[in-house]
């Protein structure tokens, strides 16, 4: 057995459960009032001008799946595959004025030695789950 879990204790485990239990369940919601709202810190390191900028994006013009499979499960497996290479995934979907549908992926690697590794397992996974997926790097306008 994992030496991790035979460390645990029987309230370790309740904590958790709970813990979990809050989460699955949003029964934390209701309480939010009761907490103090902390201020965002725009000098914060990691959501600072140049952590952002370390994002790659690619603009996804055509996605081509097809209709026998399920595309959720195909979108969840490339989240996966990112995992363990990525640090942060994002999703950005702007819809313009002439209803024209634009939709955004950006990752950032765990460190800034691994040479956009999340971005290229990102392409890779993309072309392989989605054959004849269209996209290109662009960031979106807001950022």
């Amino acid at each position: 057995m994992n030496q991790f879990l035979e460390e645990l204790t029987p309230k370790d485990v309740a904590k958790s459960e709970q813990q979990f239990y809050d989460i699955v369940t949003k029964s934390y919601l209701p309480q939010l009032s009761n907490y103090e709202v902390v201020p965002h810190k725009k000098d914060n390191g990691k959501h600072s001008i140049a952590n952002r900028n370390r994002f790659r994006w690619i603009k996804i013009d055509q996605i081509v799946y097809n209709k026998e499979e399920f595309f959720v499960d195909k979108f969840s497996m490339l989240f996966i595959a990112l995992h363990n290479i990525a640090s942060q995934v994002a999703v950005y979907i702007k819809r313009d004025k002439n209803a024209t549908v634009h939709f955004y992926m950006g990752v950032r690697d765990i460190d800034d030695t691994t040479n956009d590794q999340a971005k290229l397992t990102l392409t890779s996974g993309l072309q392989g789950y989605f054959p004849g997926i269209s996209f290109m790097d662009e960031t979106p306008e807001v950022l």
